[in-house]
């Protein structure tokens, strides 16, 4: 559901997922702007202990889904606060960040769960790399934390997400590309992220998620 003046007749626009594919990945992966029907869920349940869990969850739910139906009318009032846990993981280290690549395991798993991967797997795939350079750019927006520590950990962030999702610049993403043509902000973001990708030389480690998690800790 998408938000719209009040004095604005709402729209509702209805999507065969079954034929419209690239919905899916159009998606942002939240959950508070959707209602779903219980019988669609099946055994989908959110990660315990993880932040960014609704991305585990979401993408799954609209592989079972044949259709979704959307609505501009007001329904729902999203609030935003300095204190909230976006915006401060967004200011300050943290840890939690790494739990994108913890609920992105979990995203794909599910899907194979539910037997929609193959089907699937074009789009899955490219939100799989989409959502793996959040945490780069979200290290890069830290405040207390020097800039060369910042470095070395959206180095071993993009080698690890790179390698595993098998891109080598972020800008070849087709999402990531259309997304920056859409918003400013979002491309000021990448922009900022890119500029220090080609400085990067590190070999690869293997464990790269525990060292920046070790980064990350020192600088809490």
């Amino acid at each position: 559901m998408h938000s719209t003046l009040e004095t604005e007749k709402p729209s509702i626009n209805y999507k065969n997922i079954e034929q419209e594919k690239e919905f899916i990945q159009k998606q942002a992966g939240y959950v508070w702007n959707h209602l779903y029907d219980h019988n669609l869920i099946n055994n989908i349940r959110f990660p315990e202990g993880l932040y960014y869990e609704d991305i585990a969850f979401a993408f799954p739910v609209f592989t079972v889904a044949k259709k979704c139906v959307i609505s501009s009318e007001i329904l729902y009032y999203y609030r935003r606060h300095f204190n909230s846990t976006t915006l401060q993981n967004m200011l300050k280290p943290n840890e939690h960040i790494l739990d994108v690549y913890h609920s992105l395991l979990e995203l794909k798993e599910n899907c194979k769960k539910l037997g929609t991967y193959e089907t699937y797997k074009k789009q899955i795939d490219e939100v799989l790399k989409f959502t793996s350079i959040y945490p780069m750019y979200t290290v890069n927006t830290w405040l207390s934390m020097s800039k060369e520590e910042k470095r070395k950990v959206i180095a071993l962030l993009y080698q690890y997400a790179a390698k595993k999702y098998q891109y080598e610049n972020i800008l070849d993403i087709p999402l990531v590309k259309d997304k920056c043509q859409k918003s400013f902000i979002y491309r000021m973001r990448v922009k900022q992220t890119t500029k220090i990708l080609p400085t990067i030389k590190e070999e690869p480690h293997g464990n790269e998620l525990s060292i920046a998690l070790e980064l990350i800790r020192k600088n809490i």
